[in-house]
């Protein structure tokens, strides 16, 4: 298809918080014009005079809330929120899209409203794009591609680097204490716990979710419960506490507190500087991880994906779009691909390993492991050899001891691994006759998603990730006997598996304690035992 001669774009909200991003992603299109639109012409200039490409961009002055007059534009984004507040008296930007015949996409996160513009939808003559942002076109094209007949499960995670807006802080805090579900449900007062982890990439920390309306209940199934984890924690649980409490009627509306809370989640910016989401059908799971500053621009990535399409001369037909159904995953991954956005599909497996590691579009990410490292973790008995290092602080010397490291020294080493009917697997390490034993699981509560390895009464709670030729091992948390302990005490250090030069089966381990310095580092190789006879 050859692009048309020039496509332009009208972006209300254009330099708001998901607005810029929007405009970001459209900033290097020859032949695109984007007018930049909000109330304020000069802060649009600003926002927009740092950006670079052969976009042409348009700072423009004008006002949602009133009838639109502006030149002809062949589509509109409609940005400005909080979709709440909008109603039938404020349907100016989809009556200035039936009037001109262009198309409308908007940014909604808001049942109500996108359940209007479904009804409006119904005969329109223009392709309506509506609900087009994280929830629920991104939520619903994971959801379409998971297949299944379950109810959907859908998750995400704000980036605490970027400070939310006053209009995404005012729609979370209209739903607190109302209820959001056919279930009597009221707006964060119940809570989850998740981690998102896409296939073969780091995982984020297990994190607290609390439950929210969203417009897959409207555009996606009506089934779907929806679910948000902003952090600091800490916060959170305070803002689960006055939601409980509106529920009670115990305090007043919590928009009454939009300023100071606003002002300071601005502030307090503790968390990974990462954004993500997950997406749940069955045993299918689908997770998104955005790293640094890329996380912010997911909820643009479905309007600007819509757009490049239209730039590129593809038609949609009149009426609703539907996220995944119209629109699917794979409308969406290039783009995710150019900025650095991490994602993949897991099924849940019999195998631990492959479970945990799952599924990414291009196949297992068991599969992309070299073959050496894939069929040790299949089980059976391997032999090898090990150099082993004890750390020189006494106390750490007891621990490791404890936890039943070998001693210093070189040893041959025979490694048996075997699944119960539990699916625990149970290795046993055998250095030079001493054994260490320990067993890997599943992670459940706190360490869903995450490998838990027992050694006795203490648990670790493990990060796997398939990082280029290597299988990557990291500490999220550790127990006694169940009970979390505090996660800046927990061991960790640098473990990973590897392939040597003559194609055995290496690892390394490097286990340190916070006060302890290293317990134990050991490393060496393995080799499937022949079977007998």
């Amino acid at each position: 298809m050859t692009p048309p001669a020039t496509t332009k774009v009208l972006i209300i909200g254009g330099y708001g918080t998901f607005g810029l991003r929007l405009v970001r992603l459209l900033a290097d299109h020859p032949g695109m014009t984007v007018f930049v639109a909000g109330r304020s012409e000069h802060k649009a200039f600003r926002a927009v005079s740092g950006i670079r490409g052969a976009t042409i961009l348009v700072p423009t002055a004008l006002d949602r809330s009133q009838p639109i007059d502006h030149p002809p534009v062949d589509v509109v984004v409609d940005a400005v929120g909080p979709f709440q507040r909008y109603g039938p008296a404020t349907d100016h930007v989809i009556e200035f899209c039936e009037r001109a015949g262009v198309a409308y996409i908007d940014l909604s996160d808001d049942p109500a409203f996108c359940a209007h513009m479904v009804a409006r939808a119904d005969g329109s003559p223009v392709t309506v794009a509506t609900g087009w942002s994280t929830y629920a076109a991104v939520t619903g094209a994971a959801v379409h591609a998971l297949g299944g007949s379950e109810p959907p499960v859908v998750g995400i995670v704000p980036s605490p680097r970027l400070p939310m807006g006053r209009a995404v802080i005012a729609s979370v805090l209209d739903s607190a204490g109302k209820e959001i579900g056919p279930d009597g449900a009221k707006g964060l007062t119940r809570t989850i716990r998740r981690t998102v982890a896409p296939p073969g990439s780091k995982p984020m920390r297990n994190l607290l979710f609390s439950n929210v309306p969203t417009p897959d209940t409207v555009l996606v199934d009506p089934r779907t419960t929806a679910w948000t984890a902003p952090q600091p924690e800490v916060l959170h649980r305070l803002l689960i506490v006055m939601a409980r409490l509106r529920g009670w009627r115990l305090l007043p509306p919590l928009r009454w507190f939009l300023g100071l809370i606003h002002r300071v989640q601005a502030v307090v910016q503790i968390g990974e500087p990462r954004g993500g989401l997950f997406v749940e059908v069955g045993d299918r799971r689908f997770d998104l991880i955005g790293e640094g500053d890329t996380g912010p621009s997911v909820p643009a990535t479905p309007a600007a994906a819509l757009i490049r399409a239209l730039h590129a001369g593809e038609t949609f037909p009149p009426g609703l779009l539907r996220p995944g159904a119209d629109f699917p995953l794979s409308r969406l991954t290039p783009l995710w691909d150019e900025i650095g956005i991490d994602y993949g599909i897991r099924q849940r497996s019999e195998h631990l390993y492959a479970d945990t590691l799952g599924l990414s579009f291009g196949g297992g990410a068991m599969d992309s492991l070299p073959e050496p490292i894939a069929d040790l973790h299949t089980g059976g008995t391997f032999t090898g050899r090990a150099t082993v290092e004890r750390g020189r602080n006494p106390l750490g010397r007891i621990v490791a001891s404890v936890l039943g490291f070998p001693k210093a020294g070189e040893h041959d080493l025979r490694v048996s691994i075997t699944t119960d009917g539990r699916g625990v697997e149970h290795w046993s390490r055998v250095y030079a006759g001493r054994e260490m034993f320990s067993t890997q699981e599943r992670g459940a509560g706190r360490a869903t998603g995450l490998i838990t390895e027992r050694f006795g009464p203490f648990a670790v709670h493990l990060a796997i990730s398939a990082e280029g030729d290597r299988l990557v091992y990291r500490s999220r948390g550790w127990s006694f006997l169940n009970i979390p302990l505090p996660r800046m005490l927990a061991p960790g250090g640098e473990v990973f598996e590897f392939i040597d030069s003559q194609g055995r089966f290496n690892f390394h381990v490097d286990m340190r304690a916070p006060g302890f310095g290293r317990l134990v580092r050991y490393q060496g190789y393995l080799s499937r035992e022949p079977e007998a006879g």
